[in-house]
């Protein structure tokens, strides 16, 4: 089973593709670790379709999230060398941080 639940901020700005058939966002959330306020993990995010829309309506950097989705790896070749490139491919996002007015 490939599942992943994250509860992080949003670390970057959301960069917002259109492609020939759908739309995507991809962005960066930050993970505290348990029990360490000081140290963070950062995952790529990338999320298509109408949720691709809606998050980058509503979101920017700093909003608390919580993500589903699953684990994907990519790999390519820049100048000769062999990339990879991993990330979680949302099928959710929750909006945790509240309305503010």
């Amino acid at each position: 089973m490939n599942s992943v639940n994250l509860v992080g901020n949003i670390a970057s700005d959301i960069d917002y593709v259109e492609l020939d058939s759908v739309t995507k966002v991809n962005f960066r959330v930050a993970v505290n670790r348990r029990g360490k306020d000081d140290e963070a993990d950062f995952f790529n995010i990338t999320a298509f379709g109408d949720l691709a829309n809606v998050i980058y309506k509503y979101q920017t950097k700093g909003k608390k999230v919580s993500v589903t989705g699953r684990l994907q790896t990519r790999e390519y070749e820049k100048n000769g060398e062999r990339k990879y490139f991993t990330e979680v491919v949302a099928n959710d996002v929750g909006f945790l941080t509240p309305k503010e007015g």
